[in-house]
């Protein structure tokens, strides 16, 4: 819940003064005319990237590092290919950057949240099967 207020605060901040955050980098008028899209699309992530932080802790807090490094490596060659068929293929430019950043958040957090929930379900099965065995 916490995480969400944060995301929402900066998303609304990114959303309507892109350049007051980008006037901190850079003066450039080029760049600037691009940040709006750009942090729109970055505050829309900040939403599945709390996801995967406070999914992938509990995962690796759960002892499956495995996991973690499979979806780590998966996201990897994601972004990868992602970005070279948004900005090369599709004439995204830099935004198709962003959005392939923004997909692979996406579908790591849904499928971090599913083997997390996933695995909180088999374990609190095991507990109650070792109880009513007890």
């Amino acid at each position: 819940t916490m995480s969400a207020f944060v995301a929402v605060a900066f998303a609304l901040a990114f959303t309507f003064a892109p350049n007051v955050f980008v006037g901190l980098f850079t003066k450039d008028e080029g760049i600037m005319s691009q940040t709006g899209k750009l942090m729109l699309i970055s505050s829309i992530n900040l939403f599945p990237r709390a996801a995967n932080i406070i999914y992938g802790g509990n995962i690796r807090g759960m002892g499956d590092t495995r996991w973690m490094l499979g979806t780590q490596a998966f996201g990897t060659a994601f972004v990868v290919l992602a970005a070279w068929i948004l900005i090369f293929k599709l004439g995204f430019g830099i935004t198709g950057l962003f959005l392939a950043v923004f997909l692979d958040e996406t579908v790591r957090a849904l499928l971090n949240g599913y083997r997390f929930y996933s695995s909180v379900r088999r374990r609190v099965r095991e507990i109650e099967v070792s109880r009513g065995a007890a």
